[in-house]
């Protein structure tokens, strides 16, 4: 898969256009539809998204409750640039349902480091992985869309019941990394 993706990386890397870039969303999701690492077990994980509020602070809550030990870190950033910001109160209220606390949480924005040090960088959909592609190409080879081969969407300004979809998404993914984890021992 590796030499795949520098291939498609380097065909990519030239294209500017608005329809471009969805042309090149298309295409890397259809790369990491089918992807996921062995294992986690040991690793460092970040968890990816646009703001930081939603989708990946509750991943890597869940991910720190179900892995705990099991991983060497758990992280969680947001491609956008906006630091400080709480989660939603319905992300909050429908975390607090699954017996994850948010409350505290404020966005942080990725940085190089994060990425760096990060094993696996698992992202939501494909304008996250497009733009993950584009900022970080060095994260290419350790880039993985959590619900592969499903997207997760954004229930940022939805109904509670669109963020219940979404969150038992995500802990449904969480719930499948740590089966491969077991898997491997």
């Amino acid at each position: 898969m590796e030499p795949l993706v520098t291939r498609v990386s380097a065909t990519l890397a030239s294209w500017r256009s608005a329809a471009d870039r969805r042309i090149a969303g298309t295409v890397l999701l259809h790369l990491y539809r089918h992807r996921m690492p062995d294992t986690v077990v040991g690793r460092r994980l970040l968890f990816l998204c646009n703001g930081n509020v939603c989708r990946s602070v509750l991943a890597a809550a869940h991910a720190r409750r179900r892995l705990g030990d099991d991983v060497a870190c758990v992280d969680s950033a947001g491609l956008a640039h906006a630091a400080g910001r709480p989660p939603p109160d319905l992300a909050v209220k429908v975390a607090a349902a699954m017996g994850l606390d948010l409350g505290r949480h404020r966005s942080s924005p990725v940085s190089a480091e994060q990425v760096h040090r990060a094993d696996f960088v698992f992202v939501m959909d494909r304008l996250t992985v497009l733009r993950t592609w584009r900022r970080f190409p060095e994260a290419r080879t350790k880039l993985f869309l959590l619900d592969a081969p499903r997207e997760v969407p954004d229930p940022w300004g939805q109904p509670e019941q669109r963020f219940q979809e979404v969150f038992e998404q995500i802990c449904g993914s969480i719930e499948r990394l740590a089966g491969r984890g077991n898997d491997a021992r």
